[in-house]
């Protein structure tokens, strides 16, 4: 398992820790943490086409970008929330101390 304690997991993390640790646990594979409230409308795991919006947060800056056509995506009615399989999330609806409705996608690892 991984120590949220020192592996620079931010605070926002670090207060939701008994369920983060959980979805470690359980899932034992790809995860990742997400403020519900922040959503516009259902998430959703769909084929992206290339022209959804997604903005993360590189070196402290928002950036904004597209998935690839046909990569595989979390969205709202937005835009994309989370990219490669869990792997980059975008700055909107990131966990932050303020946090009090929190949703996590866990991927099982590959057989």
């Amino acid at each position: 398992m991984i120590d949220l304690a020192t592996a620079g997991v931010d605070d926002a993390v670090w207060q939701l820790r008994p369920d983060y640790a959980a979805c470690l646990v359980t899932a034992r594979g790809v995860h990742g943490g997400e403020d519900l409230d922040a959503y516009a409308g259902a998430p959703r795991l769909v084929v992206a086409d290339g022209s959804e919006s997604f903005d993360a947060v590189e070196g402290g800056e928002i950036v904004h970008t597209t998935p690839k056509p046909g990569e595989v995506v979390w969205r709202d009615d937005r835009g994309v929330t989370c990219r490669r399989w869990n792997w980059r999330q975008c700055a909107r609806t990131r966990l932050t101390p303020h946090t009090t409705n929190a949703v996590y996608a866990c991927a099982p690892p590959r057989a």
